[in-house]
C-alpha cells in the first residue's frame, strides 16, 4: 500500500504485441499472426480479458483500503467537535443547546449551564510569608510568570482571590495557557513523568480545605484545563494576602521540575461550549403522566414523540391532542418560553407511556431538517445509498436514527439505530460523515421498513479549535425580546478534528511505518530518546559496540543551565522509555554529554571606519562555535577553513592573519589538521577569546 505496483499500465495493443511476440518463443509451427487466425483471435479474448482484470484489480476502492489498514491497527478518526472554554459573565442559567456564534461556527452547551458572575480579582506567587503580585495573568499578552517563582520549592504556593462565592454544587473550570518557550514532547493520555506534585485547596471558616482535582496541565507544564470540586465545606474570606476575598491555592508539595512552569494566562470561572449545530435531537425521557423538555430546539416546537407502552417492547408514534379524537395515542402540548410541556392521560386517552426509563422519545428538529426527516425506505439491498439533506461533517457519535418497522399486529412500531451497530431485525448501516450519506450494509429483516432522522449534529473539525480571546455571540431566541450577549473564550478551541479520509489513512499508516516503535539501529535509539514523553530534549547520538552487544547513549536537554546535563530522573524516565522498546539481548549504557569549550587565538586587519568591529568577530565565533544551542549534532566536525572564511566575509574584516582553535582538553577530541572532530558524545562551546585587531586605512594604504 505504500509503493502499489500499477497494475493497469499496458494498453490492449502492448498486450497484443507482448503475446504475439512470445509465440516463437513456445512453438514454431505456429507462423501465420494474422486476425484471421483463431489462435490470435483467442489471443485478443485473453488479452481483452486480461486488460478488465488488470483494471479491475488495479481499483482499490476507499473502503477497502480502510479496511485493509484496519487489520494493521490504523482505524479511520472520525469528526471530532472542538471544545471551548467560555468565561462565565453571570445571569440566568444555560438552557442545553444554547448557542453562541462565531461567524459561521456554532458552539453549544451540552448541559444546562448555571452562571455566576465572579471573577479572579488577584493572584500571587507566595513563598512562605512573601507574595509576589502575579495578577497580569489575567490579561491576555500581558507577558509570562513563574507561578511558583524563578526556582520552584516544596512550599511555594500560588493563591486566586476571587471578587464572589465560588460554587460548591458543581465543578469549577479553571484554564492555564502555558508559555511555549521551550519545546516539550506530549505527555501520554494515562500516566507519564510526574515532575511535581501539588493540592489544589479552598478555604473554608476552618481554614484550607482540599478539593477533589483533575489536573490537565500536569502540574502547569503544558496548556489545560483544571477541574475542581469544593465539597468540604462552605467557602469563607481569606485575611491573609494583600487582598482578601474567597480564595483558592495550588500547594507545591514536591517539586523536581526541569523548567520552572511559566504561565501566559490563567480564568476561572469558566464553562464549556461544545462545536457543533445540533440539527436534530431526540430527547429521553421516563414515563409518566408529565414530560418537559427545556432547549431553544424544542422550543421551536418542530417535534415527534415516540412512547414505549410496555417494557422492552416498541416505540409508537402519538400525536397532539386537537380535540377532533378523543380517544388514541394522544398527549396534550404546551409551549413555554425555553421548551415544551407534554402530559399524558392514559385513563383519559386509552394510551401511555409505561413506568420506566427512556420509555418517552421526544425528536425536536430545526425549521429547515423538520421537512426533511423522512430519510425513505430499506429497498432490500446492500449498499443502498440514503442521501441527508442540508447537512455534511456529521458527528458519528450524535447520529441517531429511528426505523419504522410493523410488528406482528401490522401496528407501526419504531427503533433506534445507531450508526455501526445492529438494530431491530439485523438492520445495519455506516456512515459517511464528510458527505452525509448513509450505506445500507445489511438490510436483515429491515427491508421495506422505512428510516427517519432522529439526532443529527454537524461540526466544522479542526476549524473550531479557534484562537483564544474571541468574543462568541448568542443570536436573539424565537420567542424573547431578550437582546442578544456576548460572551468572551478564554482558552483557545482544543480537540477539534475532522473525518479522515483514505488517503490521508494511508499517509499515517505510512509516517508510522517508518517512525521507529522499537530500537535496533543506533539511529532508532536516538529517534525514540527524542520522543520520551513529557521531556525537553534538544538532541541526541547513539553509538553502537556490536562485541559487546551495546548502545551507548547520550542525550542533551533544554535548559537554561549553559551546559546542562542529564539529570537523574531525565536519566530514569529515559531508562523507563527504552526498556520496552530495546531488542531483549542488547544493553543499554546513558551517558551524559561532554562540552569542549574551543579557544581562538586570532589577528585579524579590520576596516577603519567600523567602530564595533571587536563586537561583530566576537558574535560570529560565538554562534559558529556554539554547538550546544546549535543544530549540530553530537560529534560533530569543527571545519577551520568554514570558519575562516566566516570571517573574511565579515564587512569589518579586511584580512585574516592569524588563526588559531585550540580546544581547552583533547580527551574525545582529534585533529583531523586543520580540522577538529569531536568524539561521539561531545559538542563544542565558545571558550576564551583571544583576538588582536588591526586597522586597516585605505587612505594610508596599509595598517596603524
Amino acid at each position: 500500500m505504500l509503493n502499489s505496483i500499477n497494475l493497469d499500465d499496458k494498453s490492449y495493443e502492448d498486450l497484443m504485441a507482448e503475446a504475439l511476440s512470445k509465440i516463437p518463443l513456445y512453438s514454431d509451427e505456429w507462423t501465420n499472426f494474422n486476425r484471421s487466425d483463431p489462435g490470435v483471435t483467442i489471443l485478443q479474448n485473453l488479452s481483452a480479458f486480461t486488460l478488465l482484470q488488470r483494471g479491475s484489480i488495479n481499483q482499490v476502492t476507499d473502503e477497502v483500503l480502510r479496511a485493509l489498514l484496519g487489520l494493521a491497527g490504523y482505524r479511520t478518526q472520525e469528526n471530532r467537535a472542538a471544545t471551548l472554554l467560555v468565561k462565565s459573565p453571570g445571569g440566568e442559567p444555560l438552557p442545553p443547546q444554547y448557542q453562541l456564534r462565531l461567524g459561521n461556527l456554532c458552539f453549544e452547551t451540552e448541559e444546562e449551564t448555571p452562571l455566576s458572575g465572579w471573577e479572579v480579582e488577584a493572584m500571587y506567587a507566595s513563598r512562605g510569608e512573601a507574595f509576589q503580585d502575579i495578577t497580569m495573568l489575567l490579561e491576555t499578552e500581558a507577558g509570562t510568570a513563574a507561578v511558583f517563582g524563578a526556582e520552584p520549592q516544596a512550599g511555594n504556593a500560588l493563591y486566586l482571590i476571587l471578587s464572589g462565592r465560588p460554587e460548591t454544587e458543581r465543578p469549577l473550570l479553571l484554564w492555564a495557557q502555558v508559555s511555549g518557550r521551550i519545546p516539550r514532547n506530549p505527555f501520554p493520555e494515562a500516566g507519564g513523568p510526574s515532575f511535581a506534585r501539588t493540592r489544589w485547596q479552598y478555604y473554608t471558616a476552618e481554614g484550607w480545605a482540599d478539593a477533589q482535582a483533575q489536573d490537565e496541565t500536569h502540574t502547569f507544564l503544558t496548556s489545560g484545563k483544571v477541574s475542581l470540586l469544593l465539597n468540604a465545606g462552605e467557602p469563607a474570606v481569606f485575611e491573609g494576602a494583600p487582598v482578601r476575598g474567597y480564595a483558592l491555592r495550588c500547594l507545591l508539595e514536591e517539586c523536581g521540575y526541569d523548567q520552572p512552569p511559566r504561565l501566559e494566562l490563567l480564568e476561572a470561572n469558566l464553562f464549556p461550549v461544545r462545536q457543533w449545530e445540533t440539527r436534530a435531537w431526540t430527547y429521553p425521557a421516563a414515563g409518566g403522566g408529565q414530560v418537559e423538555i427545556r432547549s431553544p430546539l424544542a422550543e421551536l416546537g418542530n417535534l415527534y414523540v415516540y412512547c414505549r407502552e410496555v417494557p422492552g417492547g416498541p416505540y409508537r408514534l402519538y400525536a397532539p391532542f386537537t380535540g377532533v379524537t378523543q380517544t388514541g395515542r394522544l398527549y396534550l402540548r404546551e409551549d413555554f418560553p425555553g421548551g415544551v410541556r407534554l402530559t399524558f392521560h392514559r385513563a383519559r386517552f386509552g394510551f401511555g407511556p409505561c413506568q420506566e426509563e427512556d420509555t418517552v422519545l421526544v425528536s425536536c428538529f430545526d425549521n429547515e431538517m423538520i421537512h426533511h426527516r423522512d430519510l425513505g425506505p430499506v429497498y432490500g439491498y446492500e449498499d443502498q445509498e440514503i442521501p441527508l439533506d442540508l447537512v455534511e461533517n456529521v458527528l458519528p457519535d450524535r447520529f441517531l436514527l429511528l426505523m419504522e418497522s410493523p410488528d406482528g399486529e401490522g401496528e407501526a412500531g419504531f427503533y433506534p439505530v445507531r450508526p455501526g451497530t445492529e438494530g431491530e431485525g439485523g438492520l445495519r448501516y455506516r456512515l459517511d460523515p464528510t458527505a452525509g450519506r448513509l450505506y445500507i450494509v445489511h438490510p436483515g429483516f429491515g427491508a421495506g421498513s422505512r428510516l427517519y432522522l432522529a439526532n443529527c449534529c454537524t461540526t466544522a473539525g479542526d476549524g473550531g479549535n479557534i484562537r483564544p480571546g474571541s468574543v462568541l455571540t448568542h443570536p436573539e431566541p424565537p420567542f424573547s425580546s431578550a437582546a442578544p450577549r456576548s460572551f468572551q473564550g478564554v482558552s483557545s478551541g482544543f480537540g477539534g478534528r475532522r473525518y479522515e479520509t483514505a488517503e490521508q489513512l494511508r499517509q499515517r499508516f505510512a509516517a508510522g511505518v517508518r517512525t521507529p516503535a522499537a530500537a535496533v539501529l543506533p539511529s532508532d535509539y536516538e529517534a525514540l530518546v527524542l520522543r520520551t514523553p513529557g521531556l525537553c530534549l534538544h538532541k541526541a547520538h547513539a553509538a553502537a559496540f556490536p562485541e559487546e552487544n551495546l548502545i551507548r547513549l547520550t542525550a542533551k536537554p533544554y535548559s537554561s543551565a549553559p551546559l546542562p546535563r542529564l539529570s537523574p530522573f531525565y536519566l530514569e524516565e529515559i531508562h523507563k522509555w527504552l526498556e520496552p522498546r530495546r531488542m531483549l539481548t542488547t544493553r543499554v549504557e546513558l551517558v551524559q554529554p561532554r562540552y569542549v569549550p574551543v579557544d581562538v587565538w586570532a589577528a585579524l586587519q579590520v576596516k577603519s571606519y567600523y567602530d564595533n568591529a571587536a563586537e561583530a568577530v566576537e558574535a560570529l565565533l560565538r554562534e559558529a562555535l556554539d554547538y550546544v544551542n546549535g543544530p549540530q549534532p553530537f560529534g560533530s566536525r569543527i571545519r577551520f577553513s568554514a570558519l575562516y572564511q566566516q570571517l573574511m566575509e565579515l564587512p569589518c574584516v579586511e584580512a585574516v592573519i592569524d588563526f588559531k582553535l585550540i580546544p581547552r582538553e583533547w580527551n574525545g577530541v582529534t585533529l583531523d589538521a586543520p580540522d577538529l572532530v569531536l568524539g561521539p558524545y561531545s559538542l563544542c562551546c565558545p571558550g576564551e577569546f583571544h583576538i588582536q585587531l588591526q586597522t586597516f586605512s585605505q587612505n594610508q594604504g596599509g595598517s596603524r
